[in-house]
């Protein structure tokens, strides 16, 4: 006799933080941090950044979106990689160090994307 079995499970969408280190532009008076870029596979999840900046290593670092609040991210949706962001000039104006965090969002399908590197644009 043949049985079969049909079963629900779904993958869990699972999200992941990671903060980068400090990085200095080199520039006394400090920089403008202008533009993100990512590189790596996408995988239908999600990448998003927030991006905190200082003109002292300690710090404050405060992480922000686009509209200078803890509440948005810059490349959110679907956004992919090879595509440059522009961060918010205002935010990051002038500052010598920075920082960004970033959130990795797995697929419904349980896909990871895969970040291989962040390069972040500045003007001296």
């Amino acid at each position: 006799v043949g049985y079969k079995v049909a079963t629900s499970w779904v993958a869990p969408v699972t999200t992941g933080t990671l903060d980068s280190v400090i990085f200095d532009s080199g520039v006394q008076g400090g920089a403008l941090w202008h533009t993100l870029l990512w590189q790596g596979v996408l995988n239908n999840g999600e990448v998003r950044f927030q991006i905190a900046s200082s003109p002292n290593a300690s710090g404050p670092w405060s992480y922000v979106g686009p509209d200078s609040t803890a509440a948005t991210y810059y490349g959110g949706g679907f956004a992919g990689p090879d595509t440059a962001i522009a961060i918010t000039l205002a935010d990051h104006n002038n500052k010598r160090y920075i920082r960004y965090r970033l959130v990795i969002t797995s697929s419904a399908e349980g896909m990871s994307p895969r970040v291989d590197s962040v390069t972040l644009g500045y003007s001296p």
